[in-house]
């Protein structure tokens, strides 16, 4: 027993520590976890089973390698290949296997979510960063704050429907702090799409619970919230700003950005040009991608790499054994939402691969192979 809450606990660490996208950090957590399992791991039984996990993340994996090897405008592309394919193809079997699906979900989510505090921190404390621009601790630069504020809506998102549907725990106290914090950091960073997909996600948590016959439960937790945003616009001046600087953004409306003129330019040219080499028309903005991530990866391959995309989901619907309109596995599918929203507008395999990771694993709890116990966090 002591010996399978040690591997629990290597295994939760691992994925918290990718997560943190820290190689030096989950590295050895892998090799722990493999020399602990090496028996079940390098049995012939073992691969028996990851048939539809090669063919989906195959499929998945396969648009990454288009845009590397296309010409993306990465850094390092092979070091970032390599990364992303340990993620995908390491992290990804073990995760399939497991018995703890969500719970190792959530510890990757947490792993983000400490990071994008950390950044967000030290640029408060640093001062003059905000909107626009962080300031990492990490690379020691200065990075754009849109990618940020989305992947914190993740975590708003999830930590919403927990307390929605959870008991009364620590751990529910522990996904009010993160809930709390993914707000006020949403205002700190004043992006629009924070709000728009955090709003989204509660709507889909407030509708499962509808269905359930638990409306009051959810319009509890809303009202707290509510109580919580007003306090601090009485008593902080500084939150009022941001408060009033984000509610004056959305009065601008699509019109203070060209978002919407880019992607319609985007879409137009992915179309005329099946095997991609485009580019943004620097009238709309002065910047190198589409900040979508169908329309970056056409940019680079074509309609090759969005052909591999939609056969992996189509692939995945074909395996799903449970009804995509059922309950079952309800967070995961917000979770696969919330990243797909990410995706529409963020740069994601030039960027930060981690919103796709996140739908990947999120879409692996639904190709089942019947080692998933769901039963926390209902």
């Amino acid at each position: 027993m002591l010996y399978e809450q040690v591997k629990r606990v290597i295994l939760i660490m691992f994925f918290f520590s990718l997560g943190l996208n820290k190689f030096i950090l989950y590295l050895p957590f892998f090799i722990l976890f493999i020399a602990l399992n090496y028996k079940e791991v390098f049995s012939p039984d073992y691969f028996l089973k990851l048939k539809p996990f090669f063919i989906f993340t195959v499929l998945i994996f396969s648009v990454i390698c288009i845009v590397i090897f296309g010409g993306g405008l990465l850094l390092y592309p092979y070091r970032s290949l390599v990364v992303m394919g340990f993620a995908f193809f390491g992290a990804g079997v073990i995760f399939y296997q497991s018995l703890s699906k969500r719970s190792l979900i959530l510890s990757y989510l947490f792993g983000v979510f400490v990071e994008c505090c950390v950044i967000i921190f030290a640029s408060y404390i640093k001062g003059g960063y905000g909107h626009g621009g962080l300031w990492s601790p990490f690379s020691g630069s200065v990075i754009n704050s849109p990618l940020v504020s989305s992947m914190m809506s993740i975590f708003g998102c999830v930590s919403y429907y927990v307390l929605c549907h959870g008991k009364l725990s620590v751990k529910g106290f522990i996904f009010l702090v993160i809930l709390l914090v993914s707000i006020l950091s949403g205002f700190y960073l004043k992006g629009r799409a924070f709000f728009i997909i955090f709003f989204l996600g509660s709507l889909y948590s407030h509708l499962f619970l509808f269905i359930k016959g638990r409306s009051q439960k959810g319009l509890s937790l809303f009202a707290l919230l509510m109580v919580t945003v007003f306090l601090f616009y009485l008593s902080s001046q500084e939150f009022r700003y941001e408060f009033l600087h984000v509610v004056g953004r959305f009065k601008e409306g699509l019109d203070s950005s060209s978002r919407g003129e880019l992607y319609i330019n985007g879409f137009l040219q992915m179309l005329s040009h099946p095997l991609g080499g485009f580019g943004v028309d620097e009238k709309f903005v002065s910047v190198k991608w589409f900040h979508n991530f169908w329309i970056d990866s056409a940019r680079i391959g074509g309609w090759a790499p969005i052909v591999l995309f939609f056969s992996a989901y189509a692939y995945l619907l074909r395996r799903v054994k449970v009804n995509i309109l059922c309950l079952e596995n309800a967070l995961e599918k917000l979770i696969i939402l919330a990243s797909l929203a990410v995706m529409f507008q963020e740069v994601i395999i030039e960027g930060d691969y981690r919103p796709y990771f996140i739908l990947f694993l999120g879409s692996l709890t639904l190709l089942k192979n019947h080692n998933y116990d769901d039963s926390s966090y209902c």
